[in-house]
C-alpha cells in the first residue's frame, strides 16, 4: 500500500496541471472569439489594492492564537474535549468583528 502513494501523488498532481492548462487554453480561446484587447484583458485582471489586508490577518492570526491558548487550557481544566474548535472560531469571530470596528470605516472611505 504504501508504494502505491507516490504514484497516486504523480497522478494528482498530473490530473492539476492537466486541467489549469486546459482552462487557460479555453479561456484564451473565448478571449480571442470575443475580440477582447489587451487594456481590457488588463482591467480585467487588475487587483484593487487594500492597504488593511494586512492587519485583518494580523487580527485573524492573534486572536486565533488567543483561542487555541483559551481552548487549550479549558481542556485541562475540564478534562474534557472540543474546547479547542470552538475557542478558536469565537475568537477569530471576534477578531474579525474588532478588525471591522478600528478599519471598516477607513476602507471604505479609500474605495469612494
Amino acid at each position: 500500500m504504501d508504494e502505491l502513494i507516490p504514484i497516486i501523488l504523480f497522478i494528482i498532481i498530473g490530473f492539476v496541471i492537466t486541467f489549469h492548462l486546459m482552462t487557460r487554453s479555453k479561456e484564451r480561446q473565448l478571449l480571442i472569439e470575443k475580440n477582447i484587447g489587451v487594456e481590457d484583458l488588463k482591467s480585467l485582471y487588475s487587483k484593487s489594492l487594500n492597504r488593511y489586508n494586512t492587519a485583518k490577518w494580523a487580527f485573524i492570526f492573534l486572536f486565533g492564537g488567543i483561542g487555541l491558548f483559551i481552548g487549550i487550557w479549558l481542556g485541562d481544566q475540564t478534562k474534557e474535549d472540543g474546547y479547542i474548535p470552538a475557542a478558536i472560531a469565537v475568537s477569530v469571530g471576534l477578531g474579525l468583528l474588532v478588525w471591522q470596528k478600528v478599519y471598516g470605516d477607513k476602507e471604505k472611505g479609500e474605495e469612494e
